[in-house]
């Protein structure tokens, strides 16, 4: 045996022993929202509306698939469908931003989380952790066709009993 092939060898039981060692330990939680974040005082302006454009296409349907009232770490599920069957959901428009002062772009963080269809665009983050008390999180996005829709999602985080 030479050494080149002796070094691969290791190398490769090596990478197969992480990768073991890697399922067998628990995930860890996703910090979503920062304590020093929700420390900051919230956002005194109300949300902006939507740019609402009169024409004849729907607007986006942004959808909350799992409770808002919840305990840490929790499960945050977040459905985006185009208006008409035709268009698409532009993932260079979305914007997540929590709500404080100054406001904080969560979209960095949940990228990892997106899963993208030919039809529509899901968010699914599990083990999300956040400090307790309320969150406001403004969703906004926009179609190929450039008609946008904004939602503002109140979280709610409880004490674990």
């Amino acid at each position: 045996m030479t050494f080149t092939s002796y070094r691969r060898r290791l190398w490769i039981g090596s990478v197969i022993g992480f990768v073991f060692v890697g399922m067998m330990m628990p995930a860890l939680a996703f910090e979503l929202i920062k304590k020093d974040e929700a420390a900051r005082r919230d956002d005194p302006y109300r949300p902006k509306p939507s740019d609402r454009r009169a024409g004849p296409y729907p607007e986006p349907e942004i959808k909350i698939q799992s409770d808002t009232v919840v305990t840490s770490p929790f499960e945050l599920t977040i459905e985006l469908r185009p208006g008409t069957r035709a268009a698409t959901i532009n993932l260079d428009s979305l914007r997540i931003i929590y709500r404080k002062d100054p406001p904080v772009n969560l979209k960095p963080r949940v990228d990892r989380f997106i899963e993208k269809s030919p039809r529509n665009v899901v968010i699914r983050i599990t083990d999300a952790e956040a400090p307790v008390g309320k969150h406001q999180i403004l969703i906004q996005v926009e179609d190929s066709y450039e008609q946008m829709t904004s939602r503002l999602v109140e979280l709610d985080v409880r004490a674990n009993r």
